[in-house]
This record gives C-alpha cells, sequence and structure tokens, in this order.
C-alpha cells in the first residue's frame, strides 16, 4: 500500500485502507491545527491546483494528469468556469478549447 493506515503508535496498521471520510477528516484535522481551516475540502485543492496550473501555463493534458482527471469532461467543468472568469486568457495556447463554453 503506497498510504499505508497508521496505528496511535505510529504502526502500519494492513488491514486498515484510506476511504475518503477519512482523508477528509485528516485534512480539516491538520488545517484547524494549523489555524487554517475555512471550510476547505480535498476537491477545493484539486480544483485550486487545477485553476492555479492554467493559469500559469501549465497544458490541459499536464493538468489533468496533476489533478488525477482521467477524463476530459471532468477537465471542461473547470475550463467552462475558468473561462467565463478570464476571457481574455489565451486558452488555445495551452491546448484548450473554449469554443463550446461561449
Amino acid at each position: 500500500m503506497l498510504f499505508p493506515r497508521l496505528t496511535n503508535k505510529g504502526k502500519v496498521n494492513d488491514g486498515k485502507r484510506w476511504k475518503a471520510k477519512d482523508i477528509l477528516d485528516s485534512l480539516a484535522r491538520d488545517l484547524k491545527r494549523y489555524n487554517l481551516y475555512e471550510g476547505e475540502t480535498a476537491q477545493s485543492f484539486r480544483h485550486g491546483g487545477a485553476v492555479d496550473n492554467f493559469q500559469t501555463g501549465k497544458n490541459l493534458e499536464r493538468t489533468m494528469y496533476l489533478a488525477c482527471m482521467k477524463n476530459v469532461r471532468t477537465a471542461d467543468i473547470y475550463l467552462k468556469g475558468l473561462s467565463f472568469m478570464f476571457p481574455k486568457h489565451d486558452w488555445g495556447k495551452l491546448g484548450v478549447d473554449t469554443s463550446a463554453h461561449v
């Protein structure tokens, strides 16, 4: 297992796998610990990372890879909002066709 669950004593718990709720709870707990929590979810970070990638010039393929997107339709959801928020951005340069978003 790539990221095994650990017991309270730091030992690997082979019989227990991560679930989405476990990851969300861990994220919220860690953000609260450092007084950074404002309702973020794992999806907030995935979306924010994709937005940042597009804005900093990473192409569609690289952005999809980094956000673990398997389907272009998923990326299209992010791009639709971005193309409305930043209509003057040269999305074509990044390999993004926004003609369907107009």
